[in-house]
């Protein structure tokens, strides 16, 4: 028996192919449906004009993906264009596959409704997309979104999407009313701006998870510049809670995050939000639904156009907002008929505004518990309030800048105090999300 196992595996090596192929080459048929399980297309740096509809079934083995790159010899760009009215590329009913540094482009030839890259028709599962670009989609950028369709072990990371257009997000996974479901996926150390070309401010998320999508992770993401919400999750409809962590948000048109129910909301930065900078928002999709089960921990907001923390609804349930540094001075620190109901829990937040908690919440100067806050450095001030005040109920393994917390000495905010300066980069607005080494 081992020996037919060994024999199977050697069978399934040797067939596989390393391909070397440039812009002169058949690969578009090639990627289309030419690929076996293994096989490695390596494209040469070069311009690959896509026309016509282009879709791809990658159907690989856990232990022989398909994967199709840059090769690693190359030292430009491989940049696929697409000029006419399609999607850049459809990936349908697909499996076990890799892509990674290549840039999808829309030219000028689809002025609207032309999506980036699409998984489906049908699902797609375990699958890896590092370190793209997309650039200039008519509509959204990265999409998971065909009704029927199941997708999961999805990982987007490493990635530039920019300048959307339409009712273009940076990212569009799910479905309304839980007509498809995304799960068990990461969306991680990606960088979404300027999704601002649009007509509506309930379209240009950034980062839109919709309804009865569950146990994804949200992470480590620059999110800048977009005309709705920044990062936006519906209801996990009680299958597994999605968790945001550590992303900086800044200059949403919107809600700089918002959640219905089913959510873990911790280590975030979010800065000047046209609306709240963190709201729970009844599901109107699905009639009865309240707000339910979020934990709001350790973030630290700012510069909100309403409130930090917006809780619509009567009867929120199982809400904990814990060690949150929520300063929005002239604005209120809480705003919403349910936001100082029975239903949420406050726990050891500092910060300024009106409309405050009368319990868990102190108040203090932004300037005297943070470093620099107009050169987006949250780092704790050496002696400020936000240093030992946390609880350690509602505190987190690691901070903003993916260190350790203190057990004993938990500060509130998105970072832990450990040194006099900040031990990790500076957050920018420029470019991925940086960690220290």
């Amino acid at each position: 028996m081992k020996v037919f196992c060994f024999l199977l595996l050697l069978a399934a090596l040797v067939n596989a192919v390393e391909y070397n192929y440039g812009p002169t080459n058949a690969w578009k048929s090639l990627v289309t449906s030419g690929l076996q399980p293994g096989d490695i297309l390596n494209l040469a740096a070069g311009t690959y004009s896509v026309s016509g509809r282009w879709g791809a079934t990658l159907q690989g083995t856990v232990s022989n993906p398909i994967v199709i790159r840059r090769a690693p010899s190359a030292t430009g760009v491989v940049n696929f264009v697409r000029q006419d009215t399609q999607n850049i590329i459809d990936i349908s009913n697909s499996y076990n596959f890799r892509f990674e540094n290549i840039q999808f482009s829309m030219g000028s030839g689809c002025p609207n409704g032309c999506r980036g890259i699409r998984l489906g028709p049908g699902n797609v599962y375990n699958a890896i997309f590092d370190s793209l670009t997309i650039s200039k989609p008519s509509a959204s950028g990265f999409n998971a979104n065909d009704a029927g369709a199941s997708y999961y072990n999805i990982t987007l990371k490493n990635s530039i999407i920019r300048d959307t257009s339409a009712t273009g997000e940076c990212v569009y996974v799910g479905c309304n009313q839980d007509a498809c479901q995304f799960y068990n996926s990461l969306i991680d150390r990606n960088y979404c701006f300027n999704t601002l070309a649009t007509t509506s401010s309930q379209v240009g998320s950034g980062i839109q998870v919709k309804t009865g999508s569950y146990n994804n992770i949200i992470s480590n993401n620059v999110v800048y510049k977009t005309k709705g919400v920044g990062i936006l999750l519906y209801d996990d409809y009680g299958r597994g809670r999605n968790i945001i962590e550590g992303n900086i948000i800044t200059e949403a048109g919107n809600h700089g995050i918002q959640v219905s129910a089913g959510a873990i909301v911790r280590n975030n930065i979010v800065v000047s939000a046209t609306l709240s900078c963190i709201g729970l928002i009844e599901n109107q999709l699905q009639s009865g639904q309240v707000v339910r089960n979020v934990d709001i921990i350790h973030n630290t907001i700012t510069g909100a156009g309403e409130a930090c923390l917006r809780i619509n609804g009567n009867a929120p349930t199982n809400i904990k907002v814990g060690n949150n540094a929520l300063f929005c001075s002239g604005k209120r620190v809480t705003q919403g008929a349910g936001a100082l109901t029975a239903g949420v829990t406050y726990a050891n937040n500092i910060g300024a505004g009106t409309n405050a908690p009368s319990t868990g919440y102190t108040a203090a100067v932004i300037t005297n518990a943070v470093v620099n806050p107009s050169g987006l450095n949250f780092y704790p001030k050496t002696g400020g309030p936000l240093i030992g005040a946390g609880s350690s109920a509602y505190t987190t393994a690691k901070d903003f800048n993916t260190l350790p917390r203190s057990t004993t000495s938990v500060t509130v905010g998105a970072y832990q105090y450990s040194t006099a300066s900040n031990p990790g980069p500076i957050p920018t607005n420029s470019g991925l999300k940086q960690f220290p080494n």
